[in-house]
């Protein structure tokens, strides 16, 4: 199955690009889902979502990722559950369920000897017919030297994180 890394885990890997030559890049997206049943977290959350967002990040802004603003659509693929801006800002988030208030994603990439991982999480607090609300949190790691040798200009942190407090809105159910 296919899967996209998200926007902050490929802004690093193009910063990594900038100084290398001619790069191998490989891909590995982790499903870490659980069993679904009828009702759980995934199946709450489908349909359109009005969302803000309050945002806490130690991360350089390039490798900052977020939970897109304002309208959005969520749906339930039958295995995760996808988030995406309904006027097609940004790129969508693809999550596999965790636990019953608990939705994830891991995605890795190694280029030249230089590995990167980022995992997504979305928590839910509360959840009603018309709200919801919870935690967002984007981690950011790589392996250190391979990557730092990759890269022009500034020293990268060898970790980070944003962490997004969000409400949101239902506009309307999903399937």
């Amino acid at each position: 199955m296919n899967r996209c890394p998200s926007i902050g885990l490929v802004s690093v890997v193009l910063g990594l690009l900038l100084g290398a030559c001619a790069p191998e890049v490989h891909r590995i997206s982790e499903d870490l889902g659980v069993e679904r049943a009828p009702g759980d977290l995934i199946e709450q959350m489908s349909g359109r979502w009005k969302l803000h967002l309050e945002y806490s990040s130690d991360c350089p802004v390039e490798w900052q990722n977020s939970l897109p603003v304002g309208q959005t659509q969520w749906t339930d693929t039958g295995d995760q559950l996808v988030i995406e801006s309904t006027a097609g800002l940004g790129s969508s988030m693809k999550l596999w369920l965790t636990g019953p208030q608990s939705l994830e994603s891991v995605t890795t990439l190694y280029v030249e000897g230089c590995e990167g991982t980022e995992t997504t999480t979305l928590v839910v607090d509360r959840i009603s017919a018309t709200y919801a609300s919870g935690l967002y949190s984007s981690r950011i790691t790589h392996n250190g030297t391979p990557c730092q040798t990759l890269v022009e200009g500034p020293t990268l942190p060898e970790q980070c994180e944003t962490i997004i407090q969000w409400q949101g809105q239902r506009t309307a159910f999903g399937k």
